[in-house]
């Protein structure tokens, strides 16, 4: 005598294979016509722009990030000669600014 559950499973892996067996068959016939090439071909323009606009984010994500690490270094920079650690070049006098510093006259 069966299971309940037994047949159920038998059931059910039978219709899995049903199933399946019919996707296959209409796999098949779509790559056989020319259904695929058409859709492929209505479709390439929106695979193009949406390739664009990625490309476009990309590059604008990259400058973004460019220009960051640039604030930061020349911040760090700056930092720096405010302190007087680094180089040699850049002593500051007693009164606090660069020796021979040009001051900007309006």
């Amino acid at each position: 005598m069966a299971t309940p559950l037994g047949t159920i499973e038998a059931a059910a892996s039978a219709a899995g294979a049903r199933v399946e067996q019919g996707f296959n068959e209409a796999a098949a016939v779509v790559s056989n016509s020319n259904t695929v090439e058409r859709i492929e071909k209505s479709t390439a323009p929106a695979r193009e722009a949406m390739a664009k606009n990625l490309a476009k984010a990309k590059k604008s994500a990259k400058k973004r990030i460019k220009s960051a690490t640039k604030r930061a270094s020349a911040a760090k920079k700056s930092a720096k000669k405010r302190v007087g650690v680094g180089d040699d070049e850049g002593h500051q006098s007693e009164e606090g600014g660069k020796e021979g510093r040009r001051v900007r006259e309006n």
